[in-house]
């Protein structure tokens, strides 16, 4: 959703340029690696802060036929993050306000784009956890992953991509406690 109108949130958008919120709630919680995926020598990324996401749960069950093994790009059947519907549960993820621009590029990393998509832009209501947003309710895109690249079971990730996730939510003060027993198959 657009960031306008006179919440607080809106005091993020100094220029001119239409600006999304953005809820991450896997690897791109990485303040680097979504950086280094969207960022441009004029639009930057602006992390607004650490929010929840209530009634879904994180769960690894998004199906991922390639890995960057050593730099290489090698097949490996492996477990990407995923968000489902689920009555009292929540999940913890990072909002950032992004440009229309930076959307698009967004698209294009989470496989938006391809026919069929990998994941699907959706857009969710969460709550702001930090400062003087704390409590306020914000629209926010995220990603959703195409039940045609899901399974009903669980799919372990890998390593370097389970610790990429670990350090976007250490580094925005997210509890990785949920994060670890999502990815040990233990919701």
């Amino acid at each position: 959703m657009a960031v306008s109108g006179s919440s607080s949130v809106s005091r993020h958008a100094v220029d001119p340029v239409q600006r999304f919120v953005y809820f991450a709630y896997g690897s791109n919680m990485s303040i680097s690696q979504l950086r280094e995926r969207v960022d441009s020598s004029d639009q930057k990324a602006i992390v607004l802060g650490r929010a929840i996401l209530e009634d879904y749960q994180l769960v690894f069950n998004k199906k991922s036929v390639f890995h960057q093994l050593n730099g290489q790009r090698v097949a490996l059947l492996n477990g990407k993050a995923n968000i489902e519907k689920s009555v009292d549960s929540s999940v913890s993820g990072v909002l950032f306000s992004l440009t229309k621009d930076q959307v698009a590029i967004m698209d294009q990393c989470e496989g938006a784009r391809l026919n069929p998509p990998h994941y699907q832009r959706k857009i969710v209501s969460v709550e702001m956890v930090d400062g003087q947003n704390e409590g306020i309710s914000t629209t926010a895109i995220t990603y959703v992953a195409n039940v045609l690249f899901t399974t009903q079971g669980y799919i372990k990730p890998t390593d370097e991509y389970l610790n990429t996730i670990f350090v976007g939510a250490r580094e925005n003060g997210i509890d990785i406690n949920p994060i670890e027993r999502a990815a040990s198959n233990l919701n």
